[in-house]
C-alpha cells in the first residue's frame, strides 16, 4: 500500500494544484482551488474537520461554488483550532490537502 500512495502523491504532485483552506468571522469555512490554467470552478470540494485533541467529533463539511474557485462551507466549525483534510475533484482528477483553521 505504500508504494500506492508514494505513487498518489506523484500524480497529485504533477497536477500542480493550489488549494488554500480560511475561515471567515462566522467560522464559515472558504477553500480556493487553483490549477496552472485557472480556477477550478467546477471542482467538487468536501472537507473533513478533527479536533485535534479529540474534544470535539469529527465534521463532514459540505462545499458550494461561489465562481472562481472559491468554495463556501453550508455549515460553520465551532471555535478552537481543527485540522482538515480537503479533498478536491475535478473531472477525473482528485487530490488530497491537509490544512488548519487556527483557533
Amino acid at each position: 500500500r505504500f508504494n500506492d500512495w508514494l505513487a498518489e502523491a506523484r500524480t497529485q504532485r504533477g497536477l500542480n494544484w493550489n488549494v488554500d483552506a480560511t475561515v471567515d468571522g462566522d467560522r464559515v469555512v472558504i477553500v480556493t482551488a487553483l490549477a496552472p490554467q485557472g480556477p477550478l470552478s467546477d471542482a467538487v470540494v468536501t472537507v473533513r474537520a478533527t479536533h485535534p485533541l479529540g474534544r470535539l467529533p469529527e465534521r463532514d463539511l459540505v462545499f458550494r461554488s461561489v465562481g472562481k474557485g472559491r468554495f463556501v462551507s453550508t455549515t460553520a466549525l465551532p471555535a478552537g483550532r481543527w485540522l482538515l483534510r480537503v479533498d478536491v475533484r475535478h473531472g477525473h482528477e482528485d487530490a488530497r490537502f491537509d490544512d488548519e483553521i487556527p483557533a
